[in-house]
């Protein structure tokens, strides 16, 4: 980091029920202010909560207000700056994780529908398909909310395609999709409907939530944590959990997979 960092951390908007324990991620929700110059050995997601965030990472400058999603790899010069003060979730992780564990298929603990054949007609959601070659998303540092389609888990039952759906922003190759290639890591955009429940089920990935409208109880093993915008809560790996949408209003949130059990000294001050 070769300049003052002129964020904020938003303490009063950042409500994690605990810290997250562990030493291979970093999240952060920040309010970003005057210019910075930054360089560090870490890869970062930056999703755009709201406001106007100017960036520049070696291509032109670019701008993005809420729902854009920029990737800055490990050791590229960036600077940020805004002149709106835009709030900004930061992920970072630690690089050279454990791929297999993050590609492993999720396990439902509650008992789910058979698979119907066809979707529903009275829902636009795409189903993607992933691709076996690469694609010019290799090369895509910088996605929108609205470059993606709805999508939702095809494993699930019908009733739940009527109240789930989410939008994959940052993983593994799809075809035919615009979001950003990265195989260590998924993160995207989920919403529930009023009243509707994701159903319980586990994982070897550990998992970060982020909420950011709406009002929500997640069940994270024997824990029961009440959330609104601005909480995030970790669920460790194979741990069992639900989340149920406890409001008037759809529930918005950001999910956050990684590789875990990456190169923690990537966070030592001075790497670079």
């Amino acid at each position: 980091m070769n300049a003052l960092v002129p964020f904020v951390v938003l303490s009063a908007l950042l409500r994690p029920p605990t810290p997250i324990p562990r030493d291979d991620v970093r999240v952060e929700l920040m309010q970003v202010a005057d210019e910075a110059n930054l360089t560090h050995a870490f890869p970062e997601i930056l999703y755009v909560v709201d406001g106007e965030l100017h960036w520049s990472d070696g291509d032109e400058p670019s701008t993005g207000g809420a729902g854009t999603v920029v990737l800055v790899p490990k050791g590229t010069n960036h600077s940020l700056s805004s002149p709106t003060g835009a709030t900004v979730a930061f992920f970072r992780w630690a690089p050279q994780g454990d791929l297999a564990t993050l590609h492993r298929q999720s396990t439902m603990t509650e008992p789910v529908d058979a698979r119907p054949a066809d979707p529903l007609q009275d829902r636009t959601l795409r189903r993607y398909e992933s691709a076996s070659t690469s694609t010019n998303n290799g090369r895509r540092t910088r996605a929108h909310i609205d470059d993606v389609d709805w999508t939702t888990n095809w494993t699930y039952s019908e009733e739940l395609w009527k109240v789930y759906r989410y939008k994959p922003l940052v993983r593994d190759r799809l075809a035919n999709w615009r979001g950003i290639e990265r195989v260590d890591v998924r993160m995207g955009l989920q919403e529930l409907e009023p009243g509707a429940a994701y159903p319980t089920h586990h994982h070897p990935s550990p998992e970060i939530y982020m909420v950011l409208s709406g009002e929500a109880r997640w069940s994270v093993g024997d824990r029961r944590i009440d959330a609104i915008a601005g909480t995030t809560i970790y669920t460790p790996p194979d741990t069992t959990h639900r989340i149920e949408n406890t409001g008037g209003t759809r529930l918005r949130w950001l999910y956050f997979w990684w590789a875990p059990n990456g190169d923690v000294s990537v966070f030592e001050p001075g790497q670079r």
